[in-house]
């Protein structure tokens, strides 16, 4: 069995990680221990998923136009979030691996 290598965004001295949330969603959630961690499987990823989240909370803004022939224009405004600072978060590896719930009651033996 091996395992597979993620990365996660923690808030240091914490087990509270960015939980899994796609696409600007996750700027506007806080570190928490309820929800499983957002995961990435490269380490620049994670990085800029932790700079954009540093930001401030991202909102799509679309103007003008017909959105269904593609003639509007998409931007994304942040709202700042002061209280948010870099020295607080850290990237980590996390290693995943899979056994059949056969194999993980035979352990317990």
């Amino acid at each position: 069995m091996s395992a597979s290598r993620w990365f996660a965004i923690r808030k240091r001295g914490t087990n509270e990680y960015l939980p899994s949330v796609s696409s600007y969603g996750f700027t506007r959630t806080e570190p928490t221990l309820d929800q499983p961690p957002r995961l990435f499987r490269k380490r620049e990823n994670a990085t800029q998923a932790l700079l954009w989240w540093l930001k401030g909370e991202a909102f799509e803004h679309r103007e003008g136009g017909d959105t269904d022939i593609g003639t509007s224009t998409l931007t994304i405004r942040v709202l700042p979030r002061s209280d948010r600072r870099r020295d607080d978060f850290e990237i980590v590896v996390i290693s995943l691996s899979a056994i059949t719930l056969e194999a993980e009651a035979l352990s317990r033996l």
